[in-house]
């Protein structure tokens, strides 16, 4: 009796867990950017969502530049800003 309730535990909290990973890793919506040839890392869209970023809205903004020829790279932007930084005028 003691077992079939134990085992019962083990799988509500292992479903629990499986959604609330599925909440915030979008693994549909990284398969989406997989396909479609956007490299995206799932920790990325991890981190948007913790950081309260839309991920599909970034994503498919993403995959509509990819299907117009313009190569996005999510991490550009801040790479240029730091690289570009003279310190000696600081």
């Amino acid at each position: 009796m003691q077992l079939e309730f134990m085992t019962m535990v083990m799988i509500g909290l292992s479903i629990l867990v499986l959604l609330i990973i599925l909440r915030y890793f979008p693994i549909g919506l990284w398969f989406q950017a997989l396909v479609t040839g956007v490299r995206i890392n799932l920790l990325q869209l991890f981190f948007m969502r913790i950081r309260k970023v839309p991920p599909r809205t970034i994503v498919n903004a993403m995959i509509e530049a990819k299907k117009a020829g313009i190569d996005l790279d999510r991490d550009a932007p801040w790479r240029r800003t730091i690289w570009q930084v003279d310190t000696f005028q600081m």
